[in-house]
């Protein structure tokens, strides 16, 4: 389905399942999106402001160019996905991962054998 362009305002979708569907250029606001499942969707360029998506899963998915402003994303689940673009506030997703999983090596130097 292709629904590329769609403008939604006060959307209450808790807990539905979304798949295989284009969403690009998508343009929501003040949405509840607490607990959804969306699979195969392709959410380039979306612009996603005052929504709630949290305990959400996002999987294989393409988020690319999105930008999320004041959203809830706690205990959000992303897996599987193209990121490239995406900003959350304003921050670069992309370079915030990257930083993260520097900061997560320097912290979790390879194990020592132990010697018995």
């Amino acid at each position: 389905m292709d629904l590329t362009g769609l403008r939604v305002r006060d959307a209450k979708v808790t807990n539905a399942r979304i798949s295989d569907v284009n969403l690009s250029r998508l343009e929501l606001e003040d949405a509840d999106l607490s607990g959804a499942r969306l699979s195969d969707v392709k959410l380039s360029r979306v612009r996603l402001t005052n929504a709630d998506l949290r305990r959400a899963r996002i999987e294989d998915v393409t988020l690319a160019g999105c930008s999320l402003r004041n959203v809830d994303l706690s205990n959000v689940q992303i897996v599987d996905a193209e990121l490239r673009g995406m900003t959350i506030d304003g921050i670069p997703v992309t370079k915030a991962l990257e930083a993260a999983r520097a900061r997560r090596q320097r912290r979790t130097p390879g194990r020592k054998t132990r010697r018995h």
